[in-house]
């Protein structure tokens, strides 16, 4: 007897109504939905965290500008860096709110990134959203997160799986 495949026993499955009872009496086809018609969450929820790190890149670069005029100052006045940082001057004080603004958004976008792992993606477009905020989170450096790792991989497995079913 011939091994039974997993192609042949869903085929199987699907003509099962048709032999037993006729075409007359088989269930019509759910309704399918185009991908299309409903969109991915997957891919909602990364265009916003990607949006967020950007916001949160963009107040790193405005913290990072800030910092050369303060030495520049501390280096003028004779203070150390140290003392630099903790004083009143306007870029130590905006310094230290945006380092507390940074802080809170880095929490915030491990938190969702965290849910986006957890998330099926249910287009190519979903799938490729988990490949991008992954790639995004380690950047060109070393993979030190497994989280991250987690969504780069498991965005590969459901793209390869929904290419696939396309070819």
């Amino acid at each position: 007897m011939p091994k039974l495949s997993r192609r042949n026993l869903i085929a199987g499955a699907a003509a099962a109504p048709l032999a037993l009872n006729g075409a007359v009496h088989a269930a019509p086809a759910a309704p399918r939905t185009s991908p299309a018609s409903t969109p991915d969450p997957v891919v909602a929820k990364a265009a916003a965290w990607l949006a967020d790190r950007d916001s949160i890149d963009a107040m790193a670069e405005e913290w990072s500008a800030l910092e050369v005029v303060l030495f520049d100052k501390v280096k003028a006045m004779k203070l150390s860096v140290e003392r630099g940082m903790r004083s009143g001057l306007p870029e130590a004080r905006a310094m230290r709110v945006l380092d507390r603004k940074i802080k809170v958004g880095l929490r915030r976008l491990e938190r969702t990134a965290r849910v986006i792992v957890l998330m099926r993606p249910t287009s190519a477009q979903g799938a490729l959203a988990k490949i991008s905020v992954g790639m995004r989170i380690q950047g060109p450096y070393d993979w030190n997160d497994d989280y991250v790792y987690a969504l780069v991989q498991d965005g590969c497995e459901q793209l390869a799986l929904m290419l696939a079913r396309e070819g």
